[in-house]
């Protein structure tokens, strides 16, 4: 159980509870729901909030916080993991993957009327326990939100608004969710969880999953899968008909606080266009191969081979910046710096030079940016490097084949 049993100093609750607004003047409603109400016999009432994902897409992930209504008092404190404060230190820091977030207090009401307006689905689960345990971890949320304790360093997997909330949860259980959970196999992995919640974003879809390494790719527990608001919600539902007694702390079944009925559906248009846009690349670099007799084929094989190495090598080396010098563990150890290799933004100065001005030696510059992808795949399939990257490794195959085999062709018109 929580250890703190200290009352916070009434100035300190003054300081946080000041911005709030009690729940007696909240005008034109019953405030809050009947759903949301305390029993007659009890002061407080905690429950977790998760809200599902919505449309924009800083939310495609969806969010989780911690409520706990003061009756006596009047006020309705919703405690939020999930603020930041966005300015120039906040994007080095993001960048060096050391985010900065915060504990913020707002009200249930302001809660409900931003997501409300997202048409975002929030659901509510009540723990059980009694007024003092709630009273003393209403003086630990506050004491963390104050100013001098509210910042943490976030991590999208590991420490984020929805472990931070199923943490507290699990401290109030004795960790009985965590011990019971964390011996359950899922047979997902953590890009598994994140990437379904992508597939209507299909180009965020396809960089998110380019800059995370073999990290995300193992194997995790439904403890380890409730990073997720919704995968919360659901493993405390798991874990709550589990139980088979009632101790001084329990959770209550899953209720709909608002309906945003905003079921995410996986649209097929962005994906049409994305597709779309890959083959009309592809489509561009086979060109010299399947005209090489046309004039502008050189010109063309030698922009779009150009413009290939410049990008891969720009992108691989992004990557390898992700993996080596900042604090992203997602982003470590990542195969795709096969698939974009660092090197190959050097490749055009080959021209420059009498090595790659000799037509078989500059076939064979090419042939040799053929080694990484095919070392890549080889690394996935055989288990050696399982990490999700055959789509990147395979489309970095196909644009450098093409470019192997547009020179070989013109090579061969010429020589006829």
């Amino acid at each position: 159980m929580l250890a703190m049993r200290t009352m916070l100093p009434g100035a300190a609750i003054l300081m946080l509870a000041g911005a709030l607004m009690p729940i007696q003047a909240q005008a034109n409603r019953s405030w809050p729901p009947p759903s949301l109400a305390p029993s007659a016999t009890n002061r407080f009432r905690v429950d977790v909030i998760n809200v599902a994902p919505g449309e924009p897409i800083y939310s495609s992930w969806g969010h989780t916080a911690l409520r706990i209504l003061d009756n006596r008092e009047g006020f309705d404190y919703v405690f939020d993991y999930g603020v930041f404060r966005f300015d120039d230190d906040f994007v080095f820091r993001f960048l060096q993957g050391k985010p900065a977030y915060m504990l913020w207090v707002s009200s249930l009401q302001r809660t409900l009327f931003r997501y409300s307006g997202e048409q975002r689905t929030v659901y509510a689960q009540q723990i059980f326990m009694s007024d003092e345990m709630a009273e003393e971890l209403l003086n630990r949320m506050i004491i963390d939100a104050l100013p001098a304790n509210r910042e943490f360093l976030y991590d999208h997997f590991y420490d984020n608004c929805t472990t931070r909330v199923r943490d507290i949860v699990d401290q109030l259980l004795d960790q009985e969710p965590s011990a019971r959970l964390s011996t359950q196999a899922t047979g997902r992995s953590l890009r598994d969880e994140s990437m379904d919640l992508l597939l209507d974003s299909p180009a965020l879809w396809f960089g998110t999953n380019l800059i995370m390494g073999k990290l995300v790719d193992e194997p995790i527990t439904a403890w380890q899968q409730m990073f997720l608001p919704l995968q919360l919600k659901d493993g405390l539902e798991s874990f709550r008909a589990g139980s088979v007694a009632e101790g001084p702390v329990s959770i209550g079944p899953i209720q709909i606080i608002y309906d945003g009925q905003n079921l995410r559906t996986v649209r097929p248009a962005p994906w049409i266009f994305f597709a779309a846009c890959l083959l009309m690349l592809i489509i561009a670099f086979a060109w010299p191969a399947l005209r090489p007799s046309s004039q502008r084929a050189p010109l063309m094989h030698r922009l779009t081979r150009y413009s290939w190495h410049i990008l891969s090598g720009l992108i691989g080396i992004i990557l390898l910046l992700l993996w080596l010098a900042t604090d992203h563990r997602s982003t470590h150890n990542n195969l795709n710096t096969l698939a974009f290799f660092p090197p190959s933004l050097i490749w055009p100065l080959f021209d420059l030079t009498r090595f790659g001005r000799d037509p078989k030696k500059a076939i064979f510059t090419q042939e040799f940016l053929l080694l990484p992808g095919c070392i890549g795949l080889a690394l996935e399939f055989s288990g050696l490097w399982p990490q999700f990257s055959w789509p990147y490794l395979g489309l970095a195959l196909v644009i450098q084949g093409l470019i192997v085999l547009g020179m070989r062709r013109m090579r061969a018109v010429e020589n006829h």
